[in-house]
């Protein structure tokens, strides 16, 4: 038998329903974080809430939750990783000026977190290392010994010093930065060991516990962190030392809040991790049209700014062929709880822009939903009666349901996910 779990994590979807037995002060901190969809009904959050011993993950919408203890870990791992990730980088997409700010909340800290758990791993606690002076022990200080030892010849005339003087390390692991990292290892490894192990009773610092009450004490931690870091010069310790500093900035001294790591809304992750897991990208984008106003002068104006801006084009040039994408993060289990005229009137725009600057091509329209699968093909346009179809003046819309599982796994090993890429280019039929 393995070792009792160090947390209980427990699964849940963003845009659950607040009314679901998720446990109180979950409920608090999203309520407090103002973490709720427009009627404030639901949770809108992707990402984990960790307090003590307990750990609630929010999956995308869409995912197919699990209840098995590998399952969960690994489905809480890989969402992690993907936030991590995400954060990383995955922000500086084209859609940032318009899009303001996208809720993330303590993403940075992912990437510290990570790197102060593997850091122990690899290297153990911090420790000083200062050199002291011995004789006839350690490394010989040969200029030293030359100057303070007067040698004799020996039977072939090579003088030999009787005495010699010499240095060695001294390793100091009981300081107060000492303790201090040992502390945040400590309550790291508790709430996130399962996150760098990929295992539910994973530990990397199973010997470690805090010192009661000094994490609390942060104004003094970082105190005592910034004056070591001014006197070492090793690369790990002044990273380690920047890491914790960076750590224990963000307030988390009380044993008893909560971390909080995740996004508001994660419709932009959606979008970003599908432009990166899709194959065959375009640029045909920087091709469209663009709004130009003339002055009364006759004077003209481009506004780029104003332009369109899809999401993701794929080309299959071989076939002359071109399909706009939407990432969509909807729930579309009907048309009552699908894309809307504005969407719709989007992707409209987007085809007929797409034909200009790919004359003579085919061009595909296509949302992608977040779920295994779901009941809606296609969107159209047709006369109320439903005895005229418009879909020359308005191209359908194809709908495709992706799994978030899938594609946050392509996602995190950077990798194309071929089989969605040969679904959104299939084209309608």
């Amino acid at each position: 038998m393995g070792e009792r779990p160090l947390v209980n994590i427990r699964l849940s979807a963003d845009r659950a329903t607040l009314r679901s037995p998720l446990p109180g002060w979950v409920k608090a901190e999203i309520r407090q974080r103002g973490l709720v969809t427009g009627k404030g009904d639901a949770v809108s959050f992707c990402g984990l809430m960790a307090r003590g011993d307990e750990v609630h993950v929010f999956l995308p919408r869409g995912t197919t939750l699990a209840e098995d203890g590998e399952r969960v870990i690994s489905l809480a791992s890989l969402l992690t990783g993907c936030i991590e990730r995400y954060a990383r980088g995955g922000t500086s997409t084209k859609e940032t000026g318009e899009r303001g700010e996208e809720g993330m909340i303590g993403n940075d800290r992912l990437a510290v977190i990570r790197e102060l758990l593997e850091d122990y791993r690899l290297n153990g606690g911090y420790s000083t290392v200062s050199q002291y002076r011995t004789l006839n022990s350690g490394k010989t200080d040969w200029r030293r010994t030359i100057n303070r030892v007067t040698p004799f010849p020996d039977r072939r005339g090579i003088p030999v010093y009787p005495d010699l003087h010499g240095t060695r390390n001294r390793y100091a692991a009981d300081s107060v930065v000492a303790r201090i990292h040992a502390s945040v290892i400590a309550r790291l490894d508790k709430m996130f060991g399962w996150w760098v192990t990929g295992r539910p009773d994973g530990r990397v610092a199973s010997g470690l516990s805090e010192t009661a009450g000094l994490l609390a004490l942060t104004d003094y931690c970082l105190a005592m962190l910034r004056q070591e870091r001014a006197s070492v010069f090793s690369d790990r310790n002044l990273r380690l030392l920047t890491n914790l500093i960076i750590y224990l900035s963000g307030g988390v001294g009380d044993a008893v809040s909560p971390v909080v790591i995740g996004l508001r809304d994660f419709h932009w992750a959606w979008e970003h991790m599908l432009g990166e897991v899709l194959a065959n990208r375009s640029d045909a984008a920087r091709e469209f049209p663009v709004p130009v106003y003339y002055s009364s002068g006759g004077q003209r104006n481009i506004v780029p700014a104003k332009g369109m801006r899809t999401d993701i084009i794929l080309e299959q040039k071989s076939q002359s062929y071109a399909v706009v994408v939407d990432a969509k993060y909807y729930s579309a289990s009907s048309a009552g709880d699908a894309p809307g005229w504005p969407d719709l009137v989007k992707q409209f725009f987007y085809a007929k822009a797409l034909g200009i600057v790919r004359p003579d091509w085919r061009i595909g329209s296509v949302f992608v939903f977040p779920n295994v699968a779901g009941p809606l093909e296609s969107a159209h346009v047709e006369s109320r009666d439903g005895n005229r179809s418009f879909d020359t003046e308005f191209p359908n819309v194809r709908c495709i349901y992706a799994d978030p599982v899938e594609v946050m796994r392509y996602y995190l090993n950077r990798q194309y996910c071929n089989n969605l890429t040969d679904a959104v280019m299939r084209p309608a039929s």
